[in-house]
């Protein structure tokens, strides 16, 4: 297959050049495309002397290979390539420059590369894979149509260590232009944001109470490593968000959290850990105020809710006094041990 081009407005989709070398160099230097990237981020004499051949080569047999340009000054703004797998299937992989991200850049080209795989190659399946805690490069797959189909625990080889990956698939009928937002995009945006920032302490309503990250290595207390380890997974994924309470400076053996539904991203459940104290219920309830702020306003949730035991007298009592109203019971929600099952309690708050 000869190289060709494509342009839009936007950008232009061109066979790789020497000028872009230089530029390229500059790209795999930036912080997120190494966090990232899959290959190995060593770019020197040995790696810019053969990479123009090998994109070449790669268009010989199939496999397009694009520089993304600036259409008016045409410099380099990263890249974007179609690999097939089998017959009727291939793989679409991106970069862009930092300058480039937040400007739609890698979704036009995406897009494109995408419809030129169904129109040119006879593709009838494209599929998209990400490290997981990718968030930009997962909202690129949405926009354009793909459907995120799940996680692959440990499939991905990033240089020596294997990484949880996402994996999306598209077919031809499901590509989305550009006025075509997925369904709720504004929240699923939202979210991803804070997901890709790392996680930060937060003040709650009393003073000098704060909620830092459970992930953070730093806590003290008897929060143990496994549990981090955990927080952090949940973070990168995108499903849950977890701190420890402090005040003080001192820290209090609580930790609480929110986990997002993963079938409604305007859902999710508060959970509470920990022995809670009696003479300390407006501290935990202050907390969980904070954090419900924080779910409507930041992740823009519509709903959080509690389902657990009701005979937990305490964790009850912090609820109520932040406002979450009780809605009844779900019988046989509980796991009680065995194969003994109870009803749980649900309550809940719901955006004002």
């Amino acid at each position: 297959m000869d190289p060709s081009s494509i342009d839009v407005d936007t950008v232009r989709l061109r066979p790789w050049m020497d000028k872009d070398l230089d530029e390229l160099s500059k790209i795999y230097q930036d912080s997120e495309v190494v966090r990232f990237l899959m290959l190995p981020t060593a770019w020197g004499d040995e790696q810019r002397a053969g990479y123009i051949q090998r994109t070449h080569d790669a268009w010989e047999a199939g496999n397009p290979r694009w520089a993304i340009a600036d259409p008016r000054t045409d410099l380099l703004l990263g890249g974007i390539g179609v690999t097939m797998m089998v017959p009727g299937e291939a793989s679409v992989m991106y970069f862009v420059a930092a300058q480039a991200r937040g400007h739609g850049i890698a979704t036009t080209a995406c897009r494109e590369a995408a419809r030129f795989a169904f129109e040119k190659l006879g593709v009838e399946r494209l599929t998209w894979e990400a490290v997981v805690g990718n968030h930009y490069s997962r909202l690129v797959a949405l926009k354009v149509g793909f459907e995120i189909e799940g996680v692959a625990r440990k499939g991905a080889n990033q240089r020596g260590v294997r990484r949880d990956q996402w994996r999306g698939s598209l077919f031809p009928s499901e590509l989305r232009e550009d006025n075509d937002l997925p369904p709720n995009f504004e929240r699923i945006r939202r979210q991803a944001s804070f997901f890709t920032r790392k996680p930060q302490e937060v003040s709650a309503g009393i003073s000098g109470l704060t909620l830092r990250p459970l992930a953070d290595p730093n806590n003290l207390g008897t929060v143990p490593s496994i549990r981090r380890s955990k927080a952090q997974r949940e973070f990168d994924h995108g499903t849950a968000v977890n701190y420890c309470l402090y005040l003080n400076g001192e820290i209090i053996d609580v930790t609480l959290g929110l986990w997002i539904d993963q079938r409604d991203n305007a859902i999710a459940e508060i959970k509470l850990y920990g022995e809670l104290d009696d003479n300390q219920g407006h501290i935990y309830s202050s907390a969980v105020e904070r954090l419900i702020d924080f779910a409507f306003d930041e992740l823009l949730l519509e709903r959080v809710e509690w389902v657990g035991n009701p005979k937990d007298s305490q964790v009850l009592k912090t609820l109520e006094a932040a406002r979450f109203e009780t809605e009844g019971l779900l019988a046989n929600r509980l796991h009680l041990g065995g194969s003994q099952r109870g009803a749980a309690q649900v309550l809940s708050r719901t955006r004002p």
